[in-house]
């Protein structure tokens, strides 16, 4: 602290700019010694608030997450403090995270088994894994099969279980329960078997189930995309299609029907069937990023205005609301419902209007990807992996 006024002091001193006299050095060397104190204790108080870069991992994450450009995940990570959830919403706010699916997107490995029993029931079960190598293995094949085979015979209380939606019931319920496979063992323990065999973290993650209630007039079909085996793959989904009032679809027309539906979901990833089953809430909070969108924009344009001397007319209310409304059915709801997603095989028409040309229903749908809402985690490197085995 001297030092520094020491050297503060005779530079001031030196200076030619303004000569020292002696009745002005004492009360400029006082004016020196609270700036200077000033300054320290500003820096003191201040630094705990600066916020350093964000970190190369979580741009990362953002990154894979959103789809979004690396730049703008930077920036979105600097002004939300390198929380995640707040840059994802300050991405969308923006407008530059174009679907909330995209944050589905993950780099953990594994399978989807698929399932079913007839035209009555159907299951879809994620499991986890370390790296792909082992998916390939004709034991991990082999305990996944005859997992399958026993589940899709069992009825939980719920028809969708997993380990981020409630861990203890997914646990007792699915994992741990010796009653599905009639008293000889458990998922749980065929799973520590293949982890003995494998020698790596291999477990179940979620479950869901699907009831065709009505096997006489509807038909239940599934598709598997990205195959790694007979019942295994990336993505998995289930569909119930019916005949629409008036038509004379074969059970063999609905299936190939079906088939298509069931491609396009597994492609386009909806995530309701209709509009009404969007649950308000999400609606809302839909609206309310894309208000904000709008404010920014009209806050853009008549900045803009002002600096080119140009009179600026804000846009009345009724005309946001309508603006709001239809880039919501536009960019969400045409993302997330299935009905109104375009059809994957001619983009011209809706999946609805391609139903309605058909002759065929959608009863009710479901699908699983790999990894989809799991938290990312950058790979390791291989000499990182190869580092941590020797300190082990």
């Amino acid at each position: 602290m001297r030092r520094s006024v020491v050297a503060l002091s005779s530079r001031f001193a030196s200076s030619h700019l303004k000569p020292f006299t002696s009745s002005t050095h004492s009360s400029s060397l006082n004016v020196l010694l609270c700036n200077t104190a000033s300054i320290q204790r500003n820096l003191f108080t201040a630094t705990p608030y600066v916020r350093g870069p964000p970190p190369m991992d979580l741009i990362k994450q953002l990154r894979v997450e959103t789809d979004a450009p690396l730049g703008q995940c930077r920036k979105a990570l600097e002004e939300s403090g390198n929380d995640i959830s707040k840059a994802k919403e300050w991405l969308r706010q923006k407008g530059l995270q174009t679907a909330a699916k995209k944050s589905s997107r993950t780099t953990q490995e594994g399978v989807i088994g698929l399932q079913q029993l007839g035209n009555e029931k159907c299951v879809l079960l994620e499991v986890n894994s370390e790296t792909d190598f082992v998916i390939n293995s004709d034991k991990f094949k082999e305990v996944i099969d005859e997992c399958l085979n026993q589940l899709v015979k069992f009825n939980p209380s719920q028809t969708e279980l997993s380990v981020e939606q409630n861990e203890q019931a997914f646990e007792n319920e699915i994992v741990a329960n010796s009653a599905i496979f009639g008293g000889n063992g458990s998922m749980k323990e065929k799973f520590n078997e293949l982890v003995a065999v494998l020698r790596e973290n291999v477990k179940p993650r979620r479950i869901k189930y699907m009831i065709n209630t009505n096997t006489s007039e509807h038909q239940l079909v599934g598709y598997l995309h990205n195959s790694k085996g007979e019942k295994m793959g990336g993505v998995g989904s289930f569909v119930i299609v019916k005949a629409a009032p008036g038509s004379s679809k074969t059970p063999e027309q609905l299936q190939s029907l079906g088939r298509q539906i069931a491609m396009h979901i597994c492609g386009m990833g909806p995530n309701y069937l209709t509009k009404e089953q969007v649950p308000a809430e999400v609606i809302q909070h839909e609206r309310e990023l894309l208000l904000k969108r709008l404010e920014e924009q009209q806050a853009e344009e008549k900045q803009k205005a002002e600096q080119e001397g140009k009179e600026y007319k804000p846009k009345p209310q009724d005309i946001l609301n309508k603006m709001i409304e239809g880039q919501l059915n536009k960019q969400f709801l045409s993302d997330h419902v299935l009905l109104l997603q375009p059809w994957v095989l001619d983009q011209k028409m809706s999946v609805q209007q391609f139903c309605k040309d058909s002759g065929v229903e959608i009863v009710d749908f479901i699908r699983m990807k790999v990894g989809e809402g799991m938290q990312y985690k950058p790979k390791k490197s291989f000499a990182e992996e190869v580092a941590e085995q020797v300190k082990a």
